[in-house]
């Protein structure tokens, strides 16, 4: 179902694989992070609603998917200018009448991967009054005029930040832009943010986001100012994990992320062929070697 969330960063059904249900996304400069690069931080969106859509299959009548976690971790660089769109494909699925674990990648329209993806779904009970009115998604020009005008992802999320010592505070206010079908903060909004949020205590551009991993434990209306608060675990001359938390308007804890950073200047452009064939790869021919990780 299409939402706010998904037409703000132009999610949608991908027309060039017909055949799997694939989402894609436009690129322009509104995917980019600190120090006008590509960021990783940008696919939350849609990773999430094509990964969802893949498990909806499977959900019982009267049920909804919400995400209870959502990871990323990327393979290959990427510059804005070298693509005109990302899809989403998802790879595998495994599912219960309660949930379901579903796996993919994110590609150019070229086929080269740029991250791969995971998501955790939960089936819940849901009536059609819990939908945000019945309401469809605002004028879709509206979100492509905000999309198109935004130089970078922090602008098209309108967030604010202040940074203390040795953490970074930023703030979503309310807005239907990061609503999903529920009226919730879009879970591929909120990874988004968190990798924002942990990006802004980074001060080596030598270290580009790597792999994020939210745990979502309860909805935060997007019709309320949300907080995130990001803290370093470490930061070494080529790793940086940051701790990334969000909390409902009782204080309760909402969301809880991790946020790596390494050094991936040598990093090599994955194909996806190539990413099939490396499932049953040696771990190390893929894993750091024991010097590479004690000088992390």
């Amino acid at each position: 179902m299409t939402n706010d969330a998904s037409a703000l960063f132009g999610v949608s059904p991908s027309e060039s694989r017909s055949n799997i249900r694939a989402y894609s996304m436009p690129v322009g400069p509104w995917l980019t992070g600190p120090g006008d690069t590509f960021s990783v931080a940008a696919l939350g969106v849609l990773a999430d609603e094509a990964l969802g859509e893949a498990v909806s299959d499977h959900r019982p009548a009267g049920h909804w998917q919400v995400c209870i976690g959502l990871s990323l971790d990327s393979v290959g660089t990427l510059s804005v200018s070298s693509t005109d769109e990302l899809v989403c494909t998802p790879d595998r699925t495994t599912s219960t009448d309660h949930g379901g674990l579903v796996h993919g990648f994110i590609a150019t329209a070229e086929g080269d991967i740029v991250s791969f993806a995971t998501g955790h779904y939960r089936f819940i009970e849901v009536s059609t009054s819990q939908t945000i009115s019945g309401e469809p998604p605002l004028d879709a020009s509206g979100w492509d005029d905000r999309r198109h005008n935004a130089g970078s992802l922090a602008e098209l999320l309108q967030g604010t930040g202040t940074r203390h010592f040795n953490s970074f505070i930023s703030t979503l206010g309310a807005d239907r832009g990061s609503a999903n079908s529920l009226g919730y903060l879009h879970g591929g909004i909120s990874l988004t943010a968190a990798c924002l949020e942990a990006g802004a205590l980074i001060s080596d551009d030598t270290l580009e986001l790597s792999s994020v991993n939210a745990i979502y434990m309860r909805p935060l209306p997007a019709s309320q100012e949300v907080a995130f608060h990001s803290k370093s675990l470490h930061q070494g001359r080529r790793l940086a994990i940051y701790e990334v938390s969000a909390r409902d308007s009782a204080g309760r804890h909402a969301l809880a992320a991790a946020v790596t950073f390494q050094d991936q200047k040598s990093g090599s452009v994955v194909r996806i062929n190539q990413a099939r064939q490396s499932r049953g790869a040696e771990i190390s021919q893929i894993a750091p070697s024991g010097a590479e990780y004690m000088e992390s």
